[in-house]
């Protein structure tokens, strides 16, 4: 994530969109995906095994925006290299989504925002 002395700076691209986030108050990561049937192959990837139990592995929106909201939290903290099936997961879409990191300091919790249309998905997330 690019930073400066007053500001946070996230940046993602899919297809013909492109999404800037800036904070000045904390953290923050932006994502956006373009839904594409390959996330459907690729979701044993990225996907822990409770989630494949509680959001399944064959929807294709669901499956993005859980990619899609493990980027941008990825994005939050691009030092620690975090492994998306194993450190990240999505612990709800609907109605409040969140996210919950089991990795930093023994697990902590955070809501994320989605923006959904019939083509894409645009996730963010910020610390505070």
């Amino acid at each position: 994530m690019p930073e400066s002395d007053d500001c946070n700076l996230s940046i993602s691209h899919s297809g013909n969109t492109i999404v800037i986030g800036q904070s000045r108050i904390s953290r923050i990561g932006v994502d956006v995906e373009v839904y594409n049937e390959k996330i459907i192959r690729v979701s044993d990837k990225f996907l822990s095994s409770r989630e494949k139990k509680t959001f399944g592995q064959t929807d294709l929106k669901s499956l993005t925006t859980i990619w899609s909201a493990k980027e941008s939290f990825f994005k939050m903290f691009p030092d620690e290299h975090l492994n998306f099936a194993e450190q990240i997961e999505v612990l709800r879409l609907d109605p409040h989504p969140l996210v919950q990191i089991q990795h930093l300091q023994g697990g902590l919790q955070y809501g994320f925002c989605v923006l959904q249309d019939e083509n894409k998905v645009i996730t963010w997330c910020m610390d505070r």
